[in-house]
């Protein structure tokens, strides 16, 4: 790999954004940059791509409008040409922003057997095994488990103001 990533950083603005900057060189072979974020560092899901310049020297900025109301992961995926992927560090942002709005999410009962209730405001949920695989989704409040082995699980939970808020779910 030819590139050189030089710096990635992170810091919240005044309106509790985030900033997320790259310095590069060498990114002729790079086609694009993906940048991801996680709420618990092993889901990642994507916030942006952005297109290589393809020049010598470079630097890139973008900003995450709607941070997770606690903490969130940073990371930079590079995609070259020739198909290879390398990530950067992990920068971690807490963020200190009112959370007087914070609608509660509660996932009940908790350990579960058959179902569990998703009470609050949100739009949809995913339940995931530890390892990130898609189980269920939805939007009901009510969720059947039958189909699901005893274990434990994440529940992420998309709200209504954009946040996704997860919860450990265990299943006997």
């Amino acid at each position: 790999m030819s590139i050189e990533l030089v710096n990635f950083e992170t810091s919240i603005g005044n309106n509790h954004n985030v900033s997320i900057r790259w310095e590069v060189y060498d990114e002729d072979e790079v086609l694009f940059y993906l940048i991801e974020k996680s709420i618990d560092g092993l889901i990642w899901t994507k916030l942006s791509m952005v297109e290589s310049d393809g020049f010598e020297y470079n630097n890139y900025q973008i900003s995450d409008e709607v941070p997770a109301a606690q903490l969130t992961y940073y990371r930079l995926k590079i995609i070259e040409s020739n198909g290879q992927e390398v990530h950067s560090n992990i920068e971690l942002v807490e963020s200190k922003a009112d959370n007087a709005g914070h609608i509660d999410i509660q996932v009940y009962p908790n350990p579960a057997h058959d179902f569990v209730k998703i009470s609050g405001q949100f739009s949809n949920y995913q339940i995931r095994s530890f390892d990130g695989k898609l189980l269920l989704s939805g939007q009901n409040q009510e969720v059947n488990l039958s189909e699901l082995s005893a274990g434990m699980y994440f529940v992420n939970i998309q709200k209504l103001d954009g946040l996704m808020e997860v919860k450990t779910l265990v299943l006997r």
